[in-house]
């Protein structure tokens, strides 16, 4: 009885606690980190040559840093790797190098193949373009990459576009040929593919000099020579300055279109050109006055306009003449002065092909003012008043064209005091 009771002591406490926790709830489990284990740079396999040696380097694929390992080799006799992951090929075989984190958590490993054999060869670029007349050195990758005892045995596809000696390829000719490395025991073998240009250093248009002169209408190809003639790309690309006066065609063909000038440019797909410039002369077809008929007094002055055609015509000068300077002056401008009473020929002729055009030019005594004998005066309806003018001076051969009067009135009245200056000239030659 006093044991049972002991026993009922012990495991009362146990009891109690057990109540106590059932409608208590769980703490909470957090997740743990979860690693991505560790990789080797070199990858699960690589191979590598006697006596080579070859960095490996561990990263975490976590956060992809530089992990701390301890490195290992299962053939020494094959590979070695010291602590920082430094491989040296020993002997031809096959040996697996492992990474071990220092908490043996992770582990990675490679797989490292020795060979004293050449396993492969190739070209770090598989093509390349030179200059015609330079060289290069080619140098191929060869796997592995110390490997001894090769013998390498170099070709060109075509000679007379670039040769190779000991992997010195040298720019022969234009085209395209493919150059070609192989060992001479394992027949593994190598190709890049060489372009060889020529590159435009000049363009020269056949021009006697850089300007040069067309008619209107004319066409004339212009010529443009390359430097060096052998240049791979003979592309050229002209062009106008202002094509309304010279059109140039794609073949260099120029047309000129209107007086003026342009320059024409060729040039090659490299930026290298040639410029000339072009003046097109546009010839006078004939030329008209503003007037053909015109009446001025004494003293007065009026302008003449000319008009040459065409309107580019490339010569616009005229010069003016007179029959007779004593009635009529007139300027080089056309600005006509009346001397005296009169009637003349004014001319002008175009300075390019002597094109004429001709105004009449009556002089008269214009009078200066006009009153009437009578200022104010009765009319009865239906009679009739005779107004008489009185001309200043006496001898005026037409009153004083005013403003007001019409267009029309001042015609009829211009040809009435021509009318009337001619007959007056007449009486005068014959009495």
């Amino acid at each position: 009885m006093k044991k049972l009771c002991i026993m009922i002591c012990l495991l009362m406490p146990l009891f109690m606690f057990a109540a106590c926790g059932e409608d208590e709830v769980p703490p909470a489990v957090t997740d743990a980190p979860v690693s991505q284990g560790i990789v080797i740079d070199a990858g699960s396999a690589v191979t590598i040559g006697v006596n080579e040696n070859r960095q490996l380097t561990a990263y975490s694929k976590k956060d992809n840093s530089k992990t701390t390992v301890i490195w290992s080799s299962d053939n020494t006799d094959v590979v070695t790797v010291d602590y920082n992951g430094m491989l040296t090929g020993v002997s031809d075989g096959t040996a697996t190098v492992t990474a071990t984190t220092p908490d043996e958590a992770f582990s990675a490993t490679c797989k490292v193949t020795v060979s004293s054999v050449l396993t492969n060869i190739a070209f770090e670029n598989a093509s390349l373009t030179l200059e015609k007349g330079t060289e290069t050195q080619l140098n191929p990758i060869l796997t592995p990459a110390n490997v001894t005892n090769v013998t390498l045995i170099w070709m060109s596809g075509d000679p007379k576009v670039a040769t190779v000696e000991n992997g010195v390829v040298s720019a022969v000719g234009n085209g395209t040929t493919s150059i070609y490395v192989s060992d001479n025991e394992n027949k593994l073998t190598a190709v890049c593919t060489v372009t060889v240009e020529t590159t435009v250093t000049g363009v020269k248009l056949d021009v006697e000099a850089f300007t040069i002169q067309m008619n209107k209408g004319d066409t004339r190809k212009l010529i443009a020579t390359i430097t060096p003639a052998d240049s791979s790309n003979q592309n050229l690309t002209w062009t106008s300055s202002n094509p309304n006066v010279i059109e140039v065609e794609a073949d260099g063909t120029i047309t000129a279109k209107s007086g003026g000038a342009a320059n024409i440019t060729v040039t090659s797909d490299n930026g290298v050109s040639d410029t000339c410039n072009i003046v097109v002369n546009s010839p006078v077809e004939g030329i008209t006055l503003d007037r053909t008929e015109v009446v001025i007094g004494v003293g007065e002055t009026l302008q003449l306009v000319a008009t040459i055609t065409p309107e580019d015509a490339s010569q616009q000068d005229v010069s003016w003449g007179c029959s007779d300077l004593s009635v009529v002056t007139v300027d080089n401008t056309g600005a006509l002065l009346g001397m005296k009473t009169g009637t003349v020929e004014v001319t002008a002729t175009t300075v390019d092909g002597y094109h004429v055009a001709t105004c009449t030019v009556t002089v008269i005594n214009a009078a200066t003012e006009i009153t009437f004998e009578s200022l104010a005066g009765d009319l009865e309806i239906g009679k009739t008043l005779q107004l008489i003018p009185i001309l200043t001076p006496e001898d005026a051969d037409a009153p004083v064209l005013t403003e007001g009067l019409r267009e029309e009135d001042r015609t009829v009245l211009l040809e009435k005091v021509k009318f009337e200056h001619k007959r007056r000239n007449r009486e005068r030659m014959e009495g």
